[in-house]
């Protein structure tokens, strides 16, 4: 069977929340997008107290990309990779990936950003295919929500699972790397784990359950 490597992309592979990024980008580098800044200020600060889901936020985070095409969120994400996320790539995560690469594995990247910039990141790092949370089309046009479930939590290890179904995987032999204690069930899916940059509490986790830490 066939072994990979699972990446999460915010502060794992990258070293900034690559979603806060592209929201701060759209918004406040294009002046004919600012007319939605009090829109997603407004739903911003109702996720910062917890009256709403991380998946509700995003979704109305992203109203000024409702009825845009397939092709232009592919390149509206191709631009902000290249002129904005690219920088944030972190060097050991790239010899990571080269290494893994080296001894014959399957390289994923798994995360809970939506798939607007998601391509591009896996298309540059010369992935097999990447996991996030998927835009909704009708028509051709983003309707404004989501396909499915948000790409956290167990849905991460439910979608790694399918993949390694799909592509004969053997996950006892595999790798997953995380910072967030957030991604626990993507991070037990595998027999290698390994906490990057960690939080406080998966730190103290990792350190439990004998799982690699590392500073990247």
């Amino acid at each position: 069977m066939k072994m990979a490597a699972f990446f999460d992309l915010d502060l794992t592979l990258t070293n900034r929340d690559s979603f806060r990024l592209f929201l701060n980008v759209y918004y406040f580098k294009n002046t004919r997008n600012w007319v939605y800044l009090p829109y997603v200020f407004f739903f911003g600060l109702l996720r910062k107290l917890r009256l709403i889901s991380l998946r509700k936020f995003k979704e109305q985070a992203l109203i000024g990309l409702k009825g845009k095409s397939v092709a232009e969120i592919r390149q509206t994400g191709t631009d902000f990779f290249q002129d904005y996320l690219i920088d944030s790539l972190r060097e050991k995560a790239l010899h990571r990936i080269k290494a893994h690469k080296k001894r014959g594995h399957l390289i994923f990247i798994v995360s809970a950003s939506p798939d607007i910039y998601l391509h591009a990141v896996s298309r540059y790092l010369g992935c097999d295919g990447y996991l996030c949370s998927e835009l909704a089309f009708s028509g051709n046009r983003f309707t404004g929500f989501f396909k499915g479930n948000d790409c956290i939590g167990k849905e991460k290890q439910r979608r790694l699972n399918l993949v390694a179904s799909k592509y004969g995987i053997d996950l006892e032999r595999s790798h997953t790397y995380s910072d967030h204690e957030a991604d626990l069930p993507f991070l037990e899916a595998v027999g290698t784990a390994t906490a990057v940059s960690p939080t406080a509490r998966l730190c103290g986790i990792a350190g439990d359950r004998g799982w690699d830490i590392e500073y990247w």
